[in-house]
């Protein structure tokens, strides 16, 4: 009897050895779960967040994909301008190289105060270069600028002139990532500034002839550069 009380107190005593085991393991467990829980929140925190793209990297971005090839398909096909984003892309090159371009507005502004009016009488940079080889909005002829007088003869006397060598080096840089790229000449200001665009309304000015402003009134803003 004694034996068989013996062999009882052993099992009851290997049982609860057995629970607290089982308990025990299942206390590691959930240990090691929550240590690998941690581990994972912890990495994710650690891991750096990717920088928020600017409305300029999406338009480099997609100026610079397989996409724009089948844009501008699309464009041509069902004749939609597509030279605003051209010249998005130039604004990006020329930001890029250091080049700067005059604020429009702001010479807009000042044409207006000192000779009351805003448009602007840009020429072709050569005689005889009217027509642009990628666009029919540069079709115009020198017989339709003739209306602006003294304008015109002033620009024909232009060109009989050798361009100075610091437009040569504008022109010459800018058609080197830009072949298709129509440069233009003004000379509103009793000065002579060059533009640069893809159609006659969408233009960049990016120069000046004498490389600066006569005028002391009013010296522009330059833009896109560090």
């Amino acid at each position: 009897m004694k034996w068989f009380s013996k062999k009882i107190d052993e099992m009851e005593e290997s049982l609860a050895l057995t629970k607290e085991t089982n308990e025990l393991k299942k206390r590691i467990a959930q240990h090691e779960q929550q240590r690998l829980e941690q581990e994972v929140i912890m990495t994710a925190q650690d891991k750096p967040k990717p920088r928020q793209l600017t409305d300029e990297d999406m338009c480099f971005n997609f100026l610079n994909s397989p996409l724009y090839e089948k844009y501008k398909e699309i464009c041509y096909s069902i004749t939609y301008n597509p030279f605003p984003l051209y010249l998005e892309k130039l604004k990006l090159f020329l930001k890029e190289k250091n080049i700067g371009v005059y604020d429009q507005y702001e010479i807009m502004q000042y044409q207006n105060k000192v000779f009351h009016r805003e448009n602007f009488g840009w020429f072709p940079l050569k005689k005889g270069d009217e027509t642009c080889k990628t666009s029919k909005y540069w079709s115009e002829k020198p017989e339709e600028y003739k209306w602006c007088g003294t304008q015109w003869e002033i620009l024909n006397s232009l060109y009989s002139q050798p361009i100075p060598l610091n437009i040569l080096q504008t022109v010459k840089f800018i058609l080197n990532e830009f072949p298709s790229a129509n440069f233009l000449i003004s000379n509103t200001f009793n000065d002579v500034y060059l533009a640069v665009g893809f159609t006659r309304t969408n233009v960049l000015i990016v120069d000046c002839w004498d490389n600066h402003f006569t005028s002391d009134l009013f010296s522009p803003q330059i833009m896109y550069a560090d």
